[in-house]
């Protein structure tokens, strides 16, 4: 699943039309966590061509501050769910509400914060207090191996290397331990090619 937030200088705009930039969050279905994050820039505002754009770059949820009844037709016309009451806030505060209110689990990993999301933010894998079964990294190559080697020793089940991201010799670490492996993929679009398939 992918998230979008209409953004007015970092924060929630109450008009998506408004907004200067998007924040996209990836969501992993499956452990209903948050995998990543990208701040698009939109192109310019038309009646119909933002529910167009998102759809294209594969939004399934717009979290809006407010919307009238003909955007909100347009959204749906592009099957993006419309979520709409939105306080102002950080992307990461909004998207996080949302979350919990749908159930989701959220484990950051990143020793350089206390939280994110408004979660416990960890500062490695092995002080998650659950198990890990798909480590999604969003890292470059060069700082796979420790990641691999980390997974291994909490019983990870899958390391996923997003698009662009190769790392064979880490690859083969964790496939010798058992491990499957996926690189250079988008977890959201083989999650819904999954999806369109059963």
């Amino acid at each position: 699943m992918r998230v979008a937030i209409p953004l007015a200088q970092g924060k929630l705009s109450l008009h998506f039309g408004h907004c200067d930039q998007f924040a996209i969050f990836e969501i992993d279905d499956d452990n209903r966590k948050i995998i990543g994050r990208d701040d698009e820039t939109p192109p310019a505002h038309a009646p119909g061509v933002l529910p167009q754009w998102l759809h294209g770059i594969g939004v399934n949820v717009i979290i809006a501050g407010g919307m009238g009844q003909r955007a909100q037709q347009l959204f749906a016309q592009n099957e993006i769910e419309v979520v709409i009451g939105a306080q102002v806030g950080t992307p990461e505060e909004l998207v996080a509400a949302y979350l919990q209110n749908a159930g989701y689990n959220i484990y950051p990993v990143n020793p350089k914060y206390d939280s994110v999301l408004d979660q416990k933010c960890y500062p490695n894998l092995n002080s998650i207090p659950v198990p890990v079964e798909i480590i999604n990294i969003f890292r470059n190559a060069e700082h796979i191996a420790p990641i691999v080697e980390e997974a291994i020793k909490i019983g990870g089940k899958v390391i996923w290397m997003q698009l662009g991201i190769i790392n064979e010799d880490a690859a083969m670490t964790a496939l010798e331990s058992g491990m499957q492996v996926v690189m250079d993929r988008c977890m959201k679009i083989e999650h819904r090619r999954y999806s369109h398939q059963r």
